[in-house]
Parts: C-alpha cells; structure tokens; sequence
C-alpha cells in the first residue's frame, strides 16, 4: 500500500501538467479562431507605412467588371476585395507589381451588385483601404443585331439582350470613331427596336451602337457599349 500511494503521489504532478497544457490549448485554438473569422481589418499594418490607393472607376466591360486605382506610395502589389450585395468583404485577387493599377473581375455575375475596394501591400506591410469602395451593377452588353433603312432619312435598330435594364442609349454618328456622336437616352425595361426618323441625312452614311443600364437604390450602372454596326441611309 505505501508503494502504490508513493506511485500515485508521483503521478499526479504529471497529470496536472497535461491537464493544464490541455486547457491552454484549447483557449489558444478558441481565440485563434476567433481571429481568422472576424471582418477584415481596413487599417494599416506593418513596418512599412504604404500609402493607400485611390479608388478612381469602377465599369462594366465585355470581359467583366473592371476596377481602376491610382499607385500608391511605397506599395509593392494590391489586394482586391469585394462583397456581393450587403454581404461581407472577400478577398478576391492580388495583383502583383507596383504600376499594375486595374483588375478584371471575371467571375461577376449578371445582374447583381458588387462593392469593390483596393489596398496596397509591401511584403508583410499593408496600407488601409478606402471602406466604403464602388459600387456596380454587373450588366453584360447588349448585341446590336442590325440597323437597316428602309425610307428616306430613316433607320431601324434592333438590339438583343438578357440583362435585367431599364434605360437603352442608342449612340450614333458620321464617323467610325464616333467623333461629334449623338446619343438618345431611352426609357426601357425590354430588348426590342427602334426607328430613327430625324437627324439622319439621306444618302450618308452612320455608324451605330447600344449599351443599357439599371438602377438599383442608389447605385446606376451601365453596361460596356455594343458592337458597332454601319448604315447607308436610303434617298
């Protein structure tokens, strides 16, 4: 019995030790946890103080929506973040080198509206960021299926799309550059046509394209401009 209570007397020392290495353990992992999953802290961090981007376009284009920044001091690369809706920040790029200023988000999905925002980072340094960001529909480009002229001084377009709209912008003009263009703002919620009976000279010839746009809040965007396509206006 006194070799059993001397073992026991050894022991408990070491199973206290485990017992408490445990609990460590297990706090540490909680608070750990804590840390990965909280919102995205926009303040500055790190040795070096980078200076923080200017968020100067956000735009729809025919590859996605493009997101522009001025450079900023001391920074090495960006990081780009978005949240869908009233969703929570993500990071979802970072675009390496110090002049690369603009990023294509490829993956935007029609119709839904995006926040974008930049920060610069230096190795494990990382400026703040602009909170608020810019906000963008995304909205694909509509397909300018044709214009024709029938009568005299008149033109027809017809355009097609899927995006949800409710504004159409007709643009046209004499040269292929779009120099002096004229465009007609419309109020629209459906793809269709349109026939263009003023300001058209019979016998000239015009250069045509769409894009639509939709609002929703606050927050109007615009898609990228159609393909381009050239009529010879009837005498």
């Amino acid at each position: 019995m006194l070799y059993q209570n001397e073992s026991t007397m050894r022991v408990w020392p070491v199973i206290r030790r485990a017992v408490l290495f445990v609990m460590l353990a297990a706090v540490l992992l909680v608070f750990g946890g804590a840390r990965s999953v909280r919102a995205v802290d926009f303040g500055r961090s790190g040795s070096v103080k980078v200076g923080t981007p200017v968020l100067s376009k956000v735009e729809n284009t025919s590859a996605g929506i493009k997101f522009t920044w001025k450079k900023a001091s001391r920074a090495k690369g960006y990081q780009i973040y978005r949240k869908t809706g009233d969703g929570a920040w993500t990071k979802i790029a970072t675009v390496k080198g110090a002049s690369k200023t603009s990023y294509t988000d490829k993956k935007a999905a029609d119709g839904s509206l995006y926040t974008y925002t930049v920060r610069g980072y230096n190795g494990k340094s990382l400026s703040a960021m602009y909170k608020t960001g810019k906000k963008v529909i995304r909205i694909v480009a509509p397909k300018l299926e044709s214009v024709t002229s029938q009568n005299s001084g008149n033109a027809t377009v017809r355009w097609s799309g899927k995006s949800m709209i409710d504004k159409v912008q007709i643009q046209f003009a004499r040269k292929s550059s779009f120099a002096k263009a004229t465009t007609y703002t419309l109020n629209m919620g459906v793809y269709g046509s349109l026939n263009f009976t003023t300001f058209l000279t019979p016998g000239a010839s015009y250069w045509f394209k769409v894009r639509t746009s939709y609002e929703s809040g606050s927050v109007r965007s615009y898609s990228a401009w159609s393909n381009v396509k050239k009529v010879k206006i009837k005498k």
